[in-house]
């Protein structure tokens, strides 16, 4: 396949050899300008200079969910702004990365000299300094923390994993934080993980000389770390020294979730190479991206050769749970190629990120360029199948900076463009002649879903973003002189400040399951979701649709999103039918004349019993021809249970038989085990009300019975109670009943 550039007469080729100059991601005209986007519903913009390759967790993921958004609905999302802070102090501060964790919000970067954020402080000590910054859902600064020491520190990368926050960068000398500090001499790489409240877990450094950079921090499905980057020179990590004295090769070291270095590697070849991005997926195979100028090799078996007349590309590695290489792919060039970032899904698909000029191959893909810049996605499966190929091309430049996996599956690519640029045939212009961002969402096919060109000409700019837990929009960058946030106004108190800035992107949606919520021993039961949402992740761990069949009980969350990303949620408790009575007495006693009506509770949906009676009551009279009879019962709960009884119903045939006080009210048996039954001989429905004392008159059993049905039979559980005698008390209305009975 052979892609060409359009509009050829608007082509700049640059000189042989020429790099790409720097991309300063120009943001606000001023606070106005972004108020003026926002009214027109355009989609605020990001960049993201570090290249750190976060966890694709929930804050990370969540990062693209909110700009799912089909063509012939685009602009139909309303934004609005929230609250905008400014942090930082007199001299120049800079934000490098920012994430979250449900509501809460982390940045972290270097100031020099005085660092403030709302009401707290962070002095530093050296040429430059770490600052991490914990701040609420409002904006609020909830803490502030420092790295500080002699020499230049500065904070490159950070991720979250549920209450651990990881931060790395390169610190020089010995360090504190709070109270904590820890000692070292020389310039260093380190990673650290903090808690929730601000304080250091730990903190490892990785000594070392010539230079080093830390471009990679990403969590692995058991917690564990990789970080990696750029190596000339020698780096230790722990008992493992890394050597090249007179080449750049790419680095990575293995850590612990406790910190701990466990395992460390190093590129081998010629030319210069560089970890640029890694991922690890749902099984445990780590995915990277390197970006190479020369013969690679990462072990014994992965040895890629560059032809003389392409000595550029980009080589990217499979490596499965048991650290044995799978497969190796190879993109050689011709010019300038630069490795963004390479993403694993959850459904079997590779996404690699790059920005190249003049020519880039993989096997018979051959992507060619006449400017001097052109953006590039490359789709895979897990295989290292090639799937499809999308370039982001511009007469002039188009710089891709940032990719993210939606939670959709969808592809969500930013970056940087002058005049125009196009997509699978779409067309995309600016006015401003100094650039513009672009924000691009693509479908799995790679075809786009939404676009979005926020960009101004001014002396601000937007560095990193990301989500929170229900898509609210966090931005974070760096101005000069004064921002009009809508009525707020935010200047700036030294040479370059941060900015933190959060907008409602999702208007309020409710999610309600809904359906039987008792399970049926052995049984099923469906939850349904009601409202008009998308997809659906049920459990924080499962995605599916709006129903789900549950056999289990337990505690069922789910959230639902709409086609924007905006989320949701609900949550159920299921539980299992106990196996029990329907209130039937285990026995009764009838006499010559006499009769009863047996009564199940009421709660079901259906009863029968085996003469076919399809109600809660049944009649029973006195059989003279018989000494006993089992009757049955089943009834049927609401969502298909079926709860099955019987009651013994025994014949005395004598004519009479003792009665305390009055024939109103029987009770039986006496002296009685575990139940103890009793009904009541009226006319008409009454209220009645049974209590049963102790030997000493404290009250152990009080019930009223609304509305009691004549010859009606209850029962009373008397299995926990002591061994004893007790007094039975039934009252209706002015007629009441006493009888002494025995436990035994």
């Amino acid at each position: 396949m052979f892609i060409e550039n359009m509009d050829k007469s608007r082509i700049i080729r640059p000189r042989s050899g020429s790099h790409p100059d720097s991309v300063l991601f120009i943001f606000y005209k001023h606070l106005t300008s972004l108020r003026s986007v926002l009214s027109s519903n355009h989609k605020p913009a990001h960049r993201e200079t570090c290249t750190c390759n976060k966890k694709a967790t929930t804050m990370k993921i969540l990062l693209s969910t909110i700009l799912i958004l089909s063509l012939t609905l685009y602009l139909s999302a309303q934004q609005t702004f929230q609250w905008g802070v400014r942090a930082g102090g007199e001299s120049t501060d800079v934000i490098n990365d920012i994430t979250s964790q449900g509501d809460d919000i982390y940045v972290t970067g270097r100031f020099s000299g005085q660092f403030v954020s709302g009401n707290e402080t962070a002095d530093g000590e050296g040429m430059t300094d770490i600052y991490l910054l914990k701040l609420d859902k409002k904006g609020n600064t909830v803490w502030l923390r420092s790295l500080a020491g002699e020499g230049a520190n500065n904070a490159s990368c950070i991720a979250t994993q549920e209450k651990n926050i990881f931060v790395g960068g390169t610190i020089s000398g010995s360090v504190r934080s709070e109270k904590d500090r820890f000692n070292g001499n020389g310039t260093a790489l380190f990673v650290s993980s903090w808690n929730e409240k601000g304080k250091v877990n730990w903190l490892v450094r990785l000594p070392y000389s010539g230079h080093a950079t830390l471009d990679v921090l990403e969590i692995a499905p058991d917690g564990s770390l990789l970080a990696g980057g750029l190596l000339q020179g020698t780096l230790e990590a722990g008992d493992k020294k890394l050597k090249c004295p007179g080449e750049k090769r790419a680095w990575s070291v293995a850590f612990s979730a406790s910190g701990d270095p466990s395992e460390a590697t190093l590129s081998s070849g010629k030319g210069s190479h560089r970890l640029v991005s890694a991922a690890f997926d749902k099984e445990f195979n780590l995915y990277r991206l390197f970006s190479v100028s020369g013969d690679f090799s990462i072990d014994r078996d992965t040895t890629v050769v560059f032809p003389r007349s392409m000595k550029t590309g980009l080589v990217i590695t499979k490596t499965n749970k048991a650290g044995n290489t799978d497969w190796i792919k190879t993109l050689r060039g011709t010019g300038y190629n630069e490795g963004v970032k390479i993403l694993a899904g959850k459904t079997n698909e590779l996404v690699v990120c790059a920005n190249f000029n003049d020519e880039l191959k993989l096997q018979d893909t051959i992507l060619s360029t006449d400017s001097q810049l052109e953006a590039v996605l490359l789709a895979f499966d897990t295989s290292g199948g090639f799937k499809w190929v999308k370039t982001i091309l511009s007469p002039v430049k188009a710089r891709a900076m940032d990719v993210l996996f939606t939670r959709h599956g969808n592809i969500l690519v930013s970056g940087y463009f002058r005049t125009s640029y196009v997509v699978n045939g779409e067309h995309y212009s600016t006015d401003v002649t100094g650039g513009n961002i672009f924000l691009l969402q693509l479908n799995s096919k790679g075809e786009p879903v939404w676009h979005d060109e926020p960009g101004r000409e001014v002396s601000g700019f937007c560095k990193a973003f990301t989500l929170d837990k229900t898509g609210n929009v966090i931005f974070a960058g760096g101005f000069r002189g004064e921002l009009a946030l809508q009525d707020d106004k935010l200047k700036s108190a030294g040479k370059e400040d941060i900015l933190i800035a959060k907008y409602f992107n999702c208007l309020q949606k409710e999610a309600k399951i809904t359906g039987e919520c008792t399970l049926c021993p052995g049984g099923e039961t469906e939850l349904t979701v009601s409202g008009d949402f998308s997809t659906y992740l049920w459990n924080e761990n499962e995605w599916g649709e709006n129903r789900l069949v549950v056999s289990e009980p337990g505690v069922y969350r789910v959230t639902a999103f709409d086609r924007q990303g905006c989320a949701a949620s609900d949550t159920v408790e299921v539980v299992v039918l106990k196996n029990g009575s329907t209130g039937l007495p285990p026995e009764v006693e009838l006499h010559p004349g006499e009769r009863i009506i047996l009564s199940a509770e009421s709660g079901y949906a259906f009863y029968r019993w085996d003469d076919g009676t399809e109600t809660a009551q049944r009649e029973i009279s006195y059989a003279a021809e018989l000494d006993s009879a089992l009757l049955h019962l089943a009834a049927e709960t609401f969502n298909g249970c079926l709860v099955t009884d019987s009651v013994t119903v025994r014949f005395r045939h004598e004519k009479n038989r003792a009665v305390a006080f009055n024939a109103f009210a029987e009770a039986w048996p006496n002296p009685v085990n575990d139940n103890l039954s009793w009904f009541v001989r009226t006319e008409k429905p009454t209220d009645v009300t049974v209590i049963l004392t102790d030997s000493r008159s404290v009250t152990v059993y009080s019930r009223q019975f609304k509305g009691y049905t004549p010859h009606s039979v209850k029962s009373i559980d008397m299995s926990g109670l002591a061994g004893g005698s007790y007094l039975l008390n039934i009252r209706a209305g002015d007629m009441s009943y006493q009888q002494k009975i025995i436990k035994k």
